[in-house]
């Protein structure tokens, strides 16, 4: 009997640690889905700033995020002319249709989808930060139409 009694109690202390193993296992995996969470909001607060500096001719703020590369690629000089280019052909975003965040591999895409006062039909933007938190990659482009 006080074996029986011995194995139930050893069973029943297995069972709690199981389960605190369990919960402890819930518990970090939500901490990192809040830790993840936040990192993306801080990253979409990022990219909105980024966003706005564009818009409102901030470029020397705007150029030192992007990473070495893309400041050989689109150096502020070009980012001017491109900004430029973007208010004659596009005129100012009026509305954000869609926007959201997507995490790659060793980056994060952000893909806003807006429209704008002078083109008739939606404009995509796209900022690519990689895992330093550095642009590297920003367009702005009509969406072709489906014919």
């Amino acid at each position: 009997m006080t074996k029986v009694l011995i194995g139930l109690i050893a069973l029943l202390v297995a069972v709690v640690v199981v389960q605190e193993i369990q919960h402890r296992h819930a518990l970090d995996e939500a901490q990192k889905r809040e830790e993840t969470t936040r990192t993306l909001i801080a990253l979409m607060d990022q990219v909105h700033q980024y966003t706005e500096w564009f818009y409102k001719g901030n470029l020397d703020a705007l150029s030192e995020k992007f990473s070495d590369s893309m400041k050989l690629l689109l150096p502020k000089d070009e980012l001017k002319k491109f900004r430029d280019r973007i208010l004659t052909q596009l005129g100012e975003e009026t509305q954000v249709v869609d926007e959201g965040l997507t995490p790659l591999s060793d980056q994060f895409r952000y893909d806003r989808v807006a429209l704008f006062s002078k083109y008739d039909g939606q404009v995509q933007v796209q900022i690519t930060l990689d895992i330093k938190e550095q642009i590297v990659g920003f367009t702005i482009q009509p969406i072709q139409k489906s014919k």
